[in-house]
């Protein structure tokens, strides 16, 4: 979620271990200030992505994620024009295709408002990549097509320095490349580290992925190395592939410096402060297709193993990263709850496709594991959790929704009426309501209200008054169901009580739909309507004598003529 935006971020400031909290705060309050930005309002809303606490300083931020997340989008437009302003800006982004959708998000407000700023924006991005935003005049695209024979002899003559190559060589190489950039650099890399310029054709790897292990296999102890590197991630610290693989710091920082030197790593800072990335994801892909499965299970094994003892900060960062190596070392039950916390996290975020990937790859997981109590249970957290970001993009009647609180119904009935029976049947509720399936919408209305009269809880008391005050109002029944809306409206205190279900604010929707009926009901009273038909102003008096009374002289309701 914004790692890219997250990464570029934390460079730009040039932090490291050496810098203290306090530093990195005031780093960043004095860049908004520059940037012509209120640091109390910008700071709550981006210290939490660049995962920076700010303590007491700080108000919490109290709003719904979606609207926490728009407010963030906002400021960081706002920061990057702002910045521009003081000083031209260039932004380089590579390989969209693996952008995470949050990231698109923000790139596509950059790029349609930048037109005005002393900004330019570079992305890169393989040909199958089809932005989401539509071309501008200020936009320009450029199609790189393979290089020509020509440009490959240039390329292969600038990577051998002054080491002058054989003309079958050469041409071998031209050959082979087919005019791909980095194919032309690895393979003639992989020539020149065999020691030999003048290779036969038929000694020259005749595929990338053959130069590329060819490279690897003349690593010698740098080779485990990079494999370890390659199990952790695309990126990975030197403190985590130290505590991952222990050997001498003199012998660990010889390798590393070895693959930097060879163009497979690149290194970001000094270790133990280091940081290092794979050139290419082919390279990666090379270094971790060359271990023997088991010795990656096991590896993925220690890493989890490592991650999840000793560097609890990415733990809690970022638990898709401890999911996807406990998945990878076989360890389903260590896995399925880090996807679930994923899934959460970037729900809280609304992060929506993120989290929704994250869930389904916890219940793909459940599948492999025999049908148990315990198993259900898991299987109904994940799917009541996958409900919300479900409906923020599939929306509130997609047949995807009710799939999954049809399917978390079931597994209610395997474990009990258990807590989560109520957020199943709002789930419910608010999917038949809103296909229009009025009759099946007021049976779970009353089921809501039947549950929650039980518990006595009041938070879902108010929620089953919203759900059921909604359908009455929506099928004419005013009397009844304007009461239910007088329930939530009078008893929801929203700085009480914040977490509403599937980002809706109760009181705000009942005050809405509070305020439809009561215009709806006017019109009635004054016209002969085809569905309500006249009634009568003694009636009008009686359906709700509460609001009837709140609503006189009010801005709720905008009364005319």
């Amino acid at each position: 979620m914004l790692h890219a935006v997250a990464d570029m971020l934390q460079q730009s400031f040039h932090w490291d271990a050496r810098q203290g909290v306090d530093q990195r705060l005031a780093a960043l309050e004095a860049s908004l200030g520059l940037a012509g930005l209120d640091p109390n309002e910008a700071v709550p809303l981006i210290a939490p992505l660049l995962e920076l606490p700010v303590g007491d300083k700080y108000p919490p931020i109290s709003m719904a994620p979606d609207q926490q997340r728009k407010r963030l989008f906002a400021t960081l437009v706002a920061w990057t024009y702002g910045a521009a302003k003081a000083q031209p800006l260039v932004i380089a982004t590579e390989d969209l295709h693996w952008a995470d959708p949050l990231t698109l998000e923000l790139i596509q407000l950059l790029v349609e408002q930048g037109a005005t700023a002393p900004l330019l924006l570079l992305y890169t991005a393989r040909p199958e990549f089809h932005a989401q935003w539509p071309l501008r005049a200020h936009h320009t695209q450029i199609n790189l097509n393979r290089l020509t024979s020509g440009n490959v002899r240039t390329m292969v003559a600038q990577v051998a320095a002054k080491i002058d190559l054989s003309d079958e060589t050469i041409a071998t190489v031209v050959e082979r490349t087919g005019g791909v950039p980095l194919f032309v650099e690895e393979l003639t890399r992989a020539v020149l580290e065999s020691g030999d310029v003048n290779l036969s054709g038929r000694e020259i790897p005749a595929t990338l992925h053959d130069s590329l292990m060819a490279r690897l296999d003349r690593l010698g102890p740098a080779k485990e190395i990079i494999q370890v590197g390659a199990v952790i991630g695309s990126e990975f610290s030197y403190e985590l592939l130290h505590a991952v693989h222990p050997i001498s710091e003199p012998e660990l920082q010889l390798a590393l410096r070895s693959l930097a030197d060879a163009e497979l790593l690149y290194v970001r800072g000094i270790a133990p402060d280091a940081t290092y990335q794979f050139k290419h994801a082919l390279i990666r892909d090379a270094a971790y297709e060359a271990l023997l499965k088991s010795r990656r299970k096991e590896l993925h094994q220690r890493v989890a193993q490592t991650i999840d003892e000793r560097f609890a900060e990415l733990k809690d960062a970022h638990s898709e990263v401890l999911a996807r190596h406990w998945a990878e070392a076989g360890e389903a039950e260590r896995s399925i709850p880090e996807w679930s916390k994923a899934g959460q996290k970037a729900s809280e975020r609304s992060a929506n496709a993120e989290a929704i990937s994250h869930l389904a790859k916890g219940l793909e997981l459940l599948n492999s594991l025999p049908e148990t109590q315990n198993r259900f249970q898991q299987e109904l957290a994940l799917q009541l959790a996958l409900g919300t970001p479900l409906i923020a993009i599939k929306g509130f009647g997609s047949p995807e929704v009710g799939k999954v609180y049809a399917r978390a119904r079931e597994l209610c009935q395997h474990t009990g009426e258990a807590p989560q029976l109520f957020p199943v049947l709002w789930g419910l509720w608010v999917f038949y309501s809103a296909r229009a399936e009025h009759a099946v919408a007021r049976e779970l209305a009353e089921q809501c209200m039947r549950l929650a009269e039980g518990t006595g809880d009041p938070d879902l008391l108010v929620e089953a008054h919203h759900a059921r005050g909604v359908t009455m109002t929506g099928l004419a029944e005013f009397a009844p169901g304007l009461e239910d809306l007088d329930y939530v409206i009078v008893h929801h205190d929203p700085a009480q009580h914040p977490a509403f279900l599937y980002g809706q604010d109760p009181k705000v929707v009942c005050l809405s739909q509070a305020a439809w009926t009561l215009r709806v009901y006017g019109l009635a009273l004054d016209h002969q309507h085809p569905a309500f038909g006249r009634l009568s102003e003694e009636r009008s008096a009686g359906v709700c004598p509460r609001l009837h009374r709140r609503w006189e002289g009010s801005d709720y309701v905008h009364r005319q003529g």
